[in-house]
């Protein structure tokens, strides 16, 4: 077998696996004939490779356990002679067998050398997507060749997409000792950032409590002044506006030791004026003023008719005149639109939903965060393009959200043998 310097072992692991080889006249090394009659379960912890296999060589049947390795001298490397967890192997399937291998208690161990019957089409294949330089490495392969139905790896990839936000809010929720309401805020505040202010929008909200803002909420303007003085947008007086929430501000901070954010942590440039900072803040202001409980609101939203309803609410007065303190502008502002509003879905909405489910062990809970992203028209970016380029249809935001994780955490990283079309395209 060509190229088998470059196979690498979770290679093996795949072709074991799926039986990508010769099986009907196996014999190893010793020369004695080999049936595999269950390859068994692949471990993906510590221990042997595969579990509770079952093989014959010869006239005898074994049960037990499978290791793998690119040479048989590996065993050694690893020190598996010294390992009590691989007593029960009955057989070492290797790519080169440069030595015979004793077992933990002494034994000869029996050795599949497995390169002369791999199936050559699925080594050059594989080789093939290892060495690929294209945007994705099986796009020579899959264009015009993506399967009828791939809804079933679309579902789990939209699954694991929510799990990895969902770890990264459960960080947060054990960082503010299980307060879900803060939790929601910080999460939510955080988008509000639009990407490019997104850690400054975080440390804002990090740097002021949401029981604080709460006590102020009857007060939109002791609350404007707390959340645009603890930005540090406050530093100078631009107008009679800024000037009263200065003086409040200062009165504020004195009182309980507030720390205000340096204003060259916010960018202006290269976002539509819709994003600015300052319009987002205020958009914070009016939603803390409207909504007494955000969290419990958002978790009672199963449409995304119910969380528009709840995330419409007008600018204040002043702001819907200016995009900058003193600085008027010539048409008339608008509240956050409905692109907007189906961002949060995706981005805060259902990623919350799904970690609180999560954290209540409520399954069907989490069936109703993966529902709210169908709910919601598919994202059009870079990478969603480039799927209805290779001729994927996109329908929603699960969907987009699905096409997301897969390249960014499968093509990108070349874990191409993780993929759900890996059998399709090595087949």
């Amino acid at each position: 077998m060509n190229h088998t310097i470059d196979i690498k072992e979770e290679f093996l692991h795949y072709v074991w696996k799926y039986k990508l080889y010769n099986f009907t006249s196996l014999r190893t090394t010793d020369g004695e004939p080999l049936e595999v009659i269950s390859t068994g379960y692949h471990n993906t912890d510590a221990g042997p490779d595969f579990l509770t296999a079952k093989i014959r060589i010869g006239n005898i049947l074994f049960a037990g356990n499978i290791e793998i390795h690119l040479t048989a001298s590996d065993w050694y490397v690893h020190r598996h002679e010294q390992n009590p967890a691989y007593d029960n192997v009955i057989l070492h399937v290797v790519l080169q067998h440069d030595k015979d291998i004793l077992n933990p208690k002494g034994q000869k161990l029996p050795c599949l050398e497995i390169a002369p019957y791999l199936h050559s089409a699925a080594v050059e294949k594989y080789l093939q997507l290892m060495k690929s330089k294209r945007r994705i490495p099986c796009e020579a392969l899959l264009k015009d060749n993506v399967p009828g139905d791939i809804s079933f790896w679309l579902e789990r990839l939209v699954v694991e997409r929510l799990v990895k936000k969902s770890d990264q809010i459960l960080a947060v929720l054990e960082a503010n000792k299980n307060d879900w309401s803060t939790t929601a805020y910080i999460i939510f505040t955080r988008y509000l950032g639009s990407g490019l202010n997104n850690d400054a929008f975080q440390e804002l909200a990090e740097h002021t409590p949401l029981a604080f803002l709460q006590k102020n909420a009857f007060q939109p303007h002791v609350l404007s002044a707390i959340l645009f003085g603890q930005a540090g947008f406050l530093e100078k007086e631009t107008d009679s506006y800024s000037e009263q929430l200065r003086k409040e501000y200062l009165f504020q901070k004195q009182k309980f030791d507030l720390s205000p954010l340096h204003p060259g942590t916010w960018k202006f440039s290269r976002i539509r004026p819709s994003g600015f900072p300052t319009l987002r803040i205020a958009y914070l202001v009016s939603l803390i003023v409207s909504e007494k409980d955000f969290f419990r609101s958002l978790m009672a939203c199963d449409s995304i008719e119910q969380v528009a309803e709840l995330l419409e609410v007008p600018l204040p007065e002043y702001w819907q005149q200016h995009y900058h303190f003193g600085k008027k502008s010539t048409r008339r502002i608008n509240t956050m639109g409905k692109g907007f509003m189906q961002n949060v879905v995706i981005n805060v909405v259902a990623p919350l939903r799904f970690a609180y489910a999560h954290s209540l062990g409520e399954e069907e809970e989490k069936e109703t965060a993966i529902d709210l992203l169908h709910q919601c028209e598919a994202e059009h970016n870079g990478i969603v393009d480039f799927w209805e380029e290779m001729g994927i249809t996109v329908r929603d935001a699960a969907q987009s959200q699905a096409l997301i994780e897969w390249r960014k955490n499968y093509c990108d990283k070349k874990k191409c043998l993780n993929c759900g079309l890996s059998r399709n395209l090595l087949a």
